[in-house]
């Protein structure tokens, strides 16, 4: 919990905003050093002024009060070489989720790295994700086009059925043929949820299908090392994981790149060298 408390504010001010902020907070109490309690009318500035403890639902805080600097400490709390080690681990750990570039796994701890390093990577990196970013718009332009089929089959489908209803036949006979039809969609939708694992929505087909469409092009393309591809992504992500989108906002156009990493990858293009920064 963090407070910028008013130094005019009272005790029982403060134990309020603590138990508001927090509502498994059962008690607050401040004692002073030698164990006095102090009251609950008493203002901050007049606490603070000398060391004294902080006791939460029976957790001591020792708070030690002067000049301008205050330190807290627990009495059952103390942190370690490996919390802080485990902190920043989850820390990267959340920075490359936010980043959202699942291609790769998520690297098991940050690689440090100099500025120069990341800049080799990402003009290597640079065009084949170019070339992996078009690969993905024709393969969600064909999803689109089997969505369209499908659309189209569903539409025919529908008007052959009013036809049989109303011009050939009637509901007497037709109200059994289009319960089976319908039983049979989900039918069909429980068979795609058993084979892709997910639900059986248009957005998840649509991703299904682009997904397939990806997975043969990817090794199909002459431009595009789908291997070398997802190394260096892995290897840039366990640097600087926002460099990926970064990249991803130039080759869009929705970043101007800057013109020193520009110069690079023209560099990188023309003159094509092994890339000793992806060794770890």
């Amino acid at each position: 919990m963090l407070f910028s408390p008013n130094k005019n504010q009272t005790l029982r001010e403060l134990f309020a905003d603590i138990k508001e902020e927090d509502p498994s907070v059962k008690s607050v109490s401040i004692y002073e050093s030698d164990g006095a309690r102090i009251s609950a009318s008493s203002r901050l500035e007049e606490v603070f002024r000398t060391p004294f403890k902080l006791v939460i639902d029976g957790k001591t805080y020792h708070v030690a009060s002067g000049s301008a600097q205050s330190s807290v400490s627990s009495d059952k709390d103390t942190k370690t070489a490996a919390d802080v080690k485990a902190e920043e681990a989850d820390a990267f750990y959340q920075s490359v989720i936010a980043a959202g570039t699942p291609g790769t796994p998520i690297p098991a701890h940050m690689i440090p790295a100099t500025p120069e390093e990341i800049k080799a990577i990402e003009a290597e990196l640079f065009p084949l994700m170019r070339e992996k970013i078009e690969l993905d718009r024709k393969a969600y332009r064909f999803s689109d086009l089997v969505l369209f089929g499908g659309l189209g089959a569903f539409a025919a489908q529908y008007a052959f059925l009013a036809r049989l209803t109303w011009w050939d036949f009637n509901w007497d006979i037709m109200e059994p043929v289009t319960y089976f039809i319908t039983s049979g969609t989900a039918l069909l939708a429980m068979f795609y949820f058993v084979l892709a694992k997910q639900e059986y929505t248009f957005e998840n087909v649509r991703d299904g299908v682009a997904r397939k469409r990806m997975a043969t092009t990817y090794w199909r393309s002459a431009k595009f090392d789908v291997e070398k591809y997802f190394d260096l992504e892995y290897e840039l992500k366990a640097r600087d994981p926002e460099a990926l989108l970064r990249l991803e906002s130039y080759i869009t156009g929705h970043t101007v790149m800057p013109r020193q990493l520009a110069q690079t990858i023209n560099q990188a293009t023309k003159n094509p060298t092994p890339q000793a920064a992806t060794q770890n």
